[in-house]
């Protein structure tokens, strides 16, 4: 009688622990506002280190508890939150987050800095000045215009 209940109640134990980790499997596509799917958007669970990605697209599949909360982020794109809700399906359309950049100045190294962060002259060409030179070519349009630059123009020849 005594190990009946106690099977009995290892069962209820166990099936009550299924029920209050239950995953929820989510999939979707993630678009643009034009329509377009975004291959390579992250999908993270907030508060975890469970993530993926799109595929190309615009299609993902995740495991998650039921009450997630998914963030998705990709580059130029406003990042949107979602709560699961225990929905199988959520499908995002991700907004344009375009930012103006401030004035920066690109030293050696790669090292970028405000231009008036910096301890030292920094020259500037505008478009103006390209336009002015009537040349169809950039590079030689550009010869002239700022001091210690050397443009040397190949014959265009093998070899050359």
């Amino acid at each position: 009688m005594k190990k009946t209940t106690l099977f009995l109640l290892c069962l209820v134990f166990a099936g009550s622990s299924a029920l209050w980790a239950q995953n929820v499997q989510v999939s979707g596509v993630v678009t643009d506002a034009e329509g377009q799917p975004l291959p390579g958007v992250s999908v993270v669970v907030k508060g975890a280190r469970t993530s993926t990605s799109t595929d190309v697209n615009g299609r993902y599949t995740i495991s998650v508890p039921g009450d997630a909360t998914l963030a998705f982020s990709f580059v130029g794109m406003k990042t949107h939150e979602e709560s699961v809700g225990g929905r199988a399906v959520i499908d995002v359309v991700l907004e344009s987050g375009t930012v103006a950049l401030d004035e920066v100045v690109v030293t050696a190294l790669g090292i970028s800095r405000e231009k008036k962060a910096l301890g030292y002259a920094v020259q500037e060409v505008k478009a103006d000045a390209l336009d002015k030179a009537a040349n169809t070519n950039l590079v030689t349009a550009l010869q002239g215009k700022i001091s210690g630059v050397d443009i040397v123009s190949s014959s265009g020849m093998p070899g050359a």
